[in-house]
């Protein structure tokens, strides 16, 4: 490209993306998988215990080659600036320990206990306490800045902003229209229990991905089962659950949509 185009431009996102593709193709060439949002580019392994020392060679390699692309285009890798973490059971990244600190792009890296994900903290057992204890924490930091300017606030004016964003938030939480009535959500959120909202979640993102396909890396995940013969949930789409034999199996994506979406046909077809 010889030149830019104007800050908003409708082209903006198409050059930008026309731009970045490159890179795509060097991160796929060395048979690692990546997602890219913007700016932000995360690539990831699967670590086997025969063959982990290959592995980080893998992704050496296809770091060494981005950053010769980045050298090439007039930009720049920032190593020390690059988050490293290996996710999975404490049993499972206690057989990886004796590999670190590994030698990656003539810097030592060691993994890191939390990485930021678009804005979202998250740990080495892919649990967001570490993000949600800091979010409460600034809603209390908030909620007690109004109570020290609550005696000159009126009560109409802090009730009317109160219930504001609480019915915003009811009608983000439901997908419900943006004029719809809030009371009958706030009763159905509160009679909801947790578990079923995580269901009723996960049944969603089942159905979302397998009409759209996308997106890709989750339409990929679960796979169709076969039909061998024609039965009366044929019109019905199955996944192929995955077997596992740990707790924490149970709770990957794959396993439990696949369980909750199977689960559904029997209601559906009935």
């Amino acid at each position: 490209m010889s030149c830019g185009v104007l800050q908003g431009s409708v082209l903006e996102p198409l050059l930008f993306t026309l731009y970045i593709t490159p890179p795509s193709s060097l991160i796929h060439s060395h048979k690692t998988f990546y997602h890219l949002y913007a700016d932000d580019t995360q690539v990831y392994i699967s670590l086997s215990t025969a063959e982990t020392d290959l592995s980080l060679k893998q992704l050496g390699d296809c770091f060494s080659d981005i950053s010769g692309w980045m050298t090439n285009n007039k930009l720049r890798l920032t190593a020390n600036k690059t988050d490293f973490i290996i996710i999975g059971t404490s049993r499972r990244r206690n057989k990886h320990t004796h590999l670190f600190t590994t030698n990656m792009l003539s810097h030592s890296i060691t993994p890191s206990d939390t990485v930021c994900n678009l804005g979202v903290t998250l740990d080495s057992d892919l649990n967001v306490s570490k993000h949600i204890s800091p979010t409460c924490h600034s809603c209390f930091y908030h909620i007690r800045d109004l109570h020290r300017i609550r005696h000159y606030i009126y009560l109409s004016v802090a009730k009317n902003n109160c219930y504001r964003i609480q019915n915003c938030l009811a009608k983000v939480v439901t997908r419900s229209p943006r004029f719809s009535h809030s009371v009958p959500l706030l009763k159905y959120l509160h009679r909801l229990p947790v578990q079923s909202r995580i269901i009723f979640k996960l049944c969603t993102i089942a159905y979302q991905t397998l009409s759209s396909g996308e997106p890709s890396y989750l339409f990929s995940m679960p796979s169709l089962s076969p039909k061998p013969r024609e039965l009366r949930s044929s019109g019905f789409h199955l996944f192929s659950v995955p077997r596992v034999e740990t707790h924490a199996g149970i709770r990957a994506f794959s396993v439990a949509v696949s369980t909750l979406w199977n689960s559904l046909s029997e209601h559906v077809n009935s």
